[in-house]
């Protein structure tokens, strides 16, 4: 609500501010104008939170430089280089409202992450990018600080809440094959937008006693992965499973879709059933279609199922 301060000027009529409304709304959201204050004011608010989330989808991908609150306050001083320093190197690029975009369901996304004092450079890389001279593959392979950038820059598929805000800003706003700037924490970016597609199957929790019955039947017919260290399955471990570790993901990850079947019911155990879920989590993000977590992990095993096996 605006309370309007006017001055009268002799001679002249000045407009009662409910007139003034009912004018505007007639214009800007075709409302008749002899309609009652109160409609006015309930009609517009309709319309205007009808319009949010383009407004948020426009004000992410009008400008590629933006930065977050949480950006300005983590970069101010590093290396010496203001975020303002960096902003003003890194010039703005807009869509059209026609271009604006806001995905949902998850991206797979490639970037080259640099350091803030780096911007201008990030710059140059940008330009040969949107100049095909070069790929973001390539030159993530040379300029990149990421671990990424051993698989050309490429992170994967990205759910909302995956990362940081000022990264999922652009990444979910960016048309599939664009190319567009970020600034978060880590440093500033480069992101690249390859593909979409709708939220994979998540993960289901089953029991140990769930996973008796599995290992009682045809194996052939299932993936059993355990994600814990070799220390932990030097203690105690369940022989038909296949160790590969939680820690190592980043290293295996990449090939397990060309290693594994995508289809199978995939079990995944770990101690306690935390790090198994995150791993089948990531094993849903990949494409895998029925992947299964065991709740309570190999410790719940050894406590209903085998207590001979040894806990730690």
């Amino acid at each position: 609500q605006h309370q309007h301060h006017t001055t009268a000027t002799p001679g002249k009529r000045t407009k009662h501010p409910q007139t003034m409304s009912r004018t505007l709304a007639a214009t800007l959201f075709r409302i008749p104008a002899a309609t009652s204050t109160a409609t006015v004011t309930a009609s517009m608010m309709r319309a205007t939170a009808a319009c949010r989330p383009a407004a948020r989808a426009l004000s992410h991908v009008s400008s590629w430089a933006r930065f977050s609150g949480e950006s300005r306050n983590n970069h101010a001083g590093m290396g010496g280089t203001s975020c303002a320093a960096v902003r003003r190197s890194m010039p703005l690029r807009r869509f059209t409202a026609a271009a604006a975009v806001v995905h949902s369901g998850q991206v797979k996304v490639a970037h080259i992450l640099m350091d803030p004092a780096d911007a201008s450079r990030l710059d140059e890389l940008y330009a040969q990018i949107v100049g095909e001279t070069a790929t973001l593959a390539e030159l993530a392979a040379l300029n990149s600080v990421c671990p990424s950038k051993a698989n050309g820059g490429e992170i994967g598929w990205v759910s909302r809440g995956q990362t940081v805000g000022a990264f999922e800003d652009v990444a979910f706003t960016t048309p599939v094959g664009a190319v567009a700037k970020a600034a978060t924490n880590f440093g500033v970016h480069i992101i690249q937008v390859l593909e979409v597609r709708e939220l994979p199957p998540a993960p289901i929790n089953v029991s140990v006693a769930d996973l008796q019955e599995v290992l009682e039947g045809d194996l052939d017919e299932v993936q059993l992965i355990d994600v814990r260290e070799s220390h932990e399955w030097d203690i105690a471990n369940l022989g038909q499973f296949t160790l590969m570790p939680l820690s190592q993901m980043q290293t295996w990850a990449p090939d397990a879709a060309d290693n594994l079947d995508l289809s199978k019911p995939t079990y995944v155990l770990c101690k306690a059933g935390i790090r198994s879920r995150q791993a089948a989590t990531r094993l849903a993000d990949l494409g895998f279609t029925d992947v299964r977590n065991v709740s309570g992990g190999i410790d719940a095993w050894a406590a209903r199922i085998d207590p001979s096996m040894a806990r730690y």
